[in-house]
């Protein structure tokens, strides 16, 4: 079944996004080829849900491997539990929370400060005596 030769008009019109009744003159023939995306109201929405849908499907299976494949003896969970359970990492760890709660203190302090400035100094008032020189 072929297309008359208004019908593929009209397809190209609207594939170009000219609307009904549009005309094809001063048109570049390259911008017809198939090589053009088709841009749809619709074509942005039904995208980022399928890439969301795909990402949220990568990361369940990267999350299942971590979780449930073994690596050697164990699974890659287990050798980070092991990991992290050793002296060097926990003498790590609790130096970093130290650094942690020390950085902490002073920037509640500096906030404080910032919160509460100290009051201004008081400039003495000038005394009725002491008259500038006329």
């Amino acid at each position: 079944m072929g297309w008359s030769a208004r019908g593929r008009a009209a397809a190209r019109a609207l594939y170009l996004g000219a609307g009904r009744g549009a005309s094809l003159k001063g048109k570049d023939p390259q911008e017809l080829g198939p090589g053009r995306p088709i841009h749809l109201p619709s074509a942005p929405v039904v995208g980022d849900f399928f890439k969301r849908l795909t990402n949220g499907i990568v990361f369940l299976l990267a999350a299942l491997t971590f979780f449930l494949v073994p690596v050697g003896r164990k699974t890659a969970a287990q050798h980070l539990v092991a990991i992290v359970s050793t002296p060097p990492a926990r003498e790590a760890a609790s130096a970093f929370a130290h650094i942690a709660r020390r950085i902490t203190a002073e920037a509640r302090t500096e906030l404080d400060k910032l919160r509460n400035p100290p009051p201004a100094p008081r400039e003495p008032k000038p005394s009725a005596k002491a008259r500038p020189p006329s």
